[in-house]
């Protein structure tokens, strides 16, 4: 059984008196584990929450986690990408039986709108995990969404990805974006990709430092260690 850190609960107590808004965290202070948790709120039939990563390989890993921290909960889900595995839940340490079996993954409009309906058929919430680079794919679906859980959201702001983001976070009820380190614009223009446009990411609600984790033992002061090379440079 996992406990929440006061850090962890501050995060989640600012989360739920915000629908929008960005939280700030060191990298290893526990995110991942927060915005599992919040979203048991949003865990009912027919929500839709997004988990949105900058990379495959950490989508795999958020999938991990909520199908870990989310075993008493059966939801549909499906990946929002071009890749081929397909993510499987553990079923040994699940507490009910799976009512749909996972869909490969997709980056067609039509096949995220038919999970919905799926989704909506047997009561079930449907998380879609995707990247920053298919988050367009979600928001032409037009399906609602509840929530939208953004990882790494410095990566956000990036012109390719930026306009997605900003579609997405004006049709979803609610929007966290998590990062260890804000990307502002400073230009405080509405139409700016900095994490300052207030329309797009709302205000910071959150703001862990990283020297209270350092004196609370949840991570450890790095440190510089050099080393001298052997190495003849005249010969390499």
């Amino acid at each position: 059984m996992f406990q929440l850190r006061p850090h962890q609960q501050q995060m989640l107590n600012a989360m739920s008196i915000h629908n929008k808004g960005i939280v700030t965290c060191p990298t290893g202070g526990g995110k991942t584990f927060v915005f599992v948790n919040d979203c048991r709120r949003f865990l009912g039939s027919p929500n839709v929450i997004v988990i949105v990563a900058p990379q495959l390989l950490l989508s795999q890993q958020l999938f991990n986690e909520f199908d870990k921290h989310l075993s008493d909960i059966d939801f549909v889900y499906r990946q929002i990408s071009s890749e081929g595995k397909t993510y499987q839940r553990d079923r040994k340490n699940l507490k009910f039986r799976v009512s749909v079996n996972p869909q490969s993954p997709t980056t067609v409009v039509k096949d995220i709108q038919d999970t919905y309906r799926i989704a909506q058929k047997v009561k079930k919430p449907l998380i879609l995990f995707s990247t920053y680079d298919s988050l367009n794919r979600i928001v032409s679906s037009g399906i609602p969404i509840e929530a939208v859980y953004y990882d790494e959201a410095h990566n956000s702001t990036g012109n390719e990805v930026f306009n997605a983001v900003k579609s997405l976070s004006a049709h979803s009820k609610h929007n966290y974006f998590f990062t260890a380190t804000l990307k502002n614009t400073n230009s405080r223009s509405v139409q700016a990709s900095g994490m300052d446009n207030n329309s797009v990411y709302g205000n910071l609600i959150c703001n862990v430092l990283f020297g209270e984790l350092i004196k609370a033992g949840v991570i450890v002061r790095p440190f510089i260690h050099l080393l001298k090379s052997t190495a003849n440079t005249d010969t390499m």
